[in-house]
Formats: C-alpha cells, structure tokens, sequence
C-alpha cells in the first residue's frame, strides 16, 4: 500500500470510532427514564428486632509455643520530679539586612543595641546565626532557636 492509501484508511478508521463513541454517549444521555412503581406505605410492615448474643472474649495467659503461663506484672506509677524551666530571656535583637559579596553572606543584626556584621556559625555575645535570607534569619540563644524578620 502506499503512503497515501495507508492514510486515508487511517482516517476511516478514527472516524468510525469516534462515530460509535459519540453515538454511545448520546445514546446514554437521551436514555428515556424509567417510572418506579408507586410503594403503598400502608401495608409495610417493618422486621422486629431480635437481640443479638454478646460474646466475651477470654485472656489466655498459656504461651502455646512455650506452654508456660504469662505472668501479668502491675503497673506502678514512678513519680517524675517535674523540673521547671527557666524561661530564656533573649537579648534585643534586630535584624537589620543583608550583605552579599558573590558566594559570602554577612548580615547585620543589631544585638542590646549594638550593630554587629556576622557570618553563618558565627557565635557573637552567646548569640549564634544558623541561618538567614533576606527577609529574616535564624538565632541560636542558649540552646533555644528563635527566628527574627525584618
């Protein structure tokens, strides 16, 4: 067969299938619907309930494996000295921008009032920068984190 040949049958053939699934869909959405008979709610009488058997489930202490006895051990309470935490305060920080020198950033957060420039990782007055961005940067202040915006 040649080229031409091949597409036109090609062609026949889309159409006829697209013919038979339009034909289908259409053929489901004009469907006539069917009346339900009328129900004559008088007459219904509706099943009595009986009450069902309860089963209980009984605690086999065997190991069937073992064929020993599992010893059940109560739980005692352990008392727990409740420790309470000191509230960390932080100092008055600011974050006040952003430096970037090709890879480098530095920011500039202003500590108690005092402007430092820092780097990641940099530990300044038990103040560490973990992370920052420019719109806000990330401190570690005595093992608490705390993030400050801009």
């Amino acid at each position: 067969m040649k080229k031409q040949q091949k597409t036109y049958l090609l062609l026949a053939l889309v159409i006829i299938v697209w013919s038979i699934v339009i034909f289908q869909f259409f053929g489901y959405v004009n469907e006539n619907e069917q009346v339900l008979p009328e129900v004559n709610y008088a007459n219904f009488k509706p099943n009595k309930f009986t009450k069902k058997e309860s089963y209980k489930v009984s605690v086999h202490n065997r190991d069937p494996f073992l064929g020993t006895y599992r010893v059940v051990k109560k739980a005692t309470p352990k008392n727990k000295k409740v420790r309470k935490k000191e509230p960390i305060i932080f100092p008055q920080i600011k974050y006040k921008g952003i430096i970037v020198n090709g890879n480098s950033k530095s920011f500039i957060v202003a500590i108690d009032g005092r402007q430092k420039i820092m780097k990641l990782g940099v530990k300044t007055n038990d103040v560490k920068l973990v992370s920052g961005s420019k719109k806000e940067i990330k401190i570690l202040y005595k093992g608490s984190y705390k993030t400050i915006k801009k």
